[in-house]
C-alpha cells in the first residue's frame, strides 16, 4: 500500500516492485462450536473437579459469553441477584455492559452468596489470601476427562455467539451481548438492552445444558 501511494503521489518510482508479489492468505481464526453432546461430556467432567468454582464458571462463560477474565475478576458488586443481572464495567474494549445470567447458574451464584465470606469481595476468590483465582490446571484436567481434543476456553464464548444466533439475534445484540467494540451511541443502551438479550442466555442454555443438580446428583 506505501509503494502504490510513493507511485501515484509521488511519482518517486515508476511502479511497485511489490505488484508481482502473492499476499499471503489471511489466517481465518479459530472457530471450534461445541454441540450438545459434547457439553454434556464438558459439564459433567466439570462437576468433577476437585475446583468446586469451575463449573459455574464454565456455565456462566456459555451461557454469556463473556471472557475468561471478565468472569475471574467479578465480584459481588458486579452482580445483582435480584434482577439477575452482572454489570461488567472493565471490558476489553473499555465499555461498561450488562449481562443477564441464565436461570441455572443465577442459583449456584445465590447459593455461594449465602455462604460466602463477607471480607472477600470477589466470586471466585483465590484459595491463596492474595491474587486472582487460577483454573488452568483444573480447566485442563476436565478437558482431559472429557476427551474433547483441542478445546480452549475461548472456545465457549463462540458458542455462544454461535447459539445466540441461531436464536435470532441481530448483528446489534450480538455486539451488544459478546462486547464487541460498536459504535458510541450504543453504549447509551447498555442497561437498557439487557432484557432484551436475556432470551439468547436462555436459549442456549436450554439446548446445551443439562441441569447442574442431575450432574452432581450422578456422582
Amino acid at each position: 500500500m506505501v509503494l502504490s501511494h510513493v507511485v501515484k503521489e509521488f511519482g518517486w518510482i515508476s511502479t511497485n516492485p511489490m505488484i508481482s508479489v502473492s499476499k499471503l492468505k489471511e489466517s481465518g481464526g479459530r472457530n471450534r462450536i461445541l454441540s450438545k453432546e459434547k457439553c454434556d461430556h464438558l459439564f459433567a467432567s466439570c462437576a468433577m473437579s476437585k475446583n468446586a468454582s469451575l463449573l459455574l464458571i464454565v456455565t456462566l462463560a456459555i451461557t454469556t459469553g463473556m471472557r475468561q477474565g471478565e468472569i475471574l475478576n467479578l465480584t459481588w458488586k458486579d452482580v445483582d441477584l435480584n434482577q439477575g443481572n452482572i454489570s461488567l464495567k472493565e471490558t476489553k474494549n473499555s465499555k461498561p455492559r450488562s449481562v443477564p445470567i441464565a436461570r441455572s447458574a443465577l442459583e449456584q451464584i445465590k447459593k455461594l452468596a449465602r455462604n460466602r465470606n463477607l471480607q472477600i469481595p470477589f466470586l471466585f476468590p483465590s484459595k491463596k489470601r492474595f491474587g486472582q483465582i487460577s483454573i488452568r490446571k483444573a480447566w485442563d484436567e476436565a478437558v482431559l476427562r472429557c476427551a474433547i481434543k483441542d478445546l480452549h476456553f475461548h472456545d465457549l464464548r463462540h458458542t455462544f455467539c454461535t447459539y445466540a444466533a441461531k436464536a435470532g439475534a441481530s448483528n446489534f445484540q450480538l455486539q451488544r451481548a459478546m462486547g464487541h467494540s460498536s459504535p458510541e451511541m450504543t453504549a447509551h443502551y447498555t442497561h437498557l438492552e439487557v432484557d432484551h438479550i436475556r432470551h439468547l442466555s436462555d436459549f442456549v442454555e436450554a439446548s446445551l445444558l443439562t441441569p447442574i443438580g442431575t450432574l452432581h446428583g450422578a456422582h
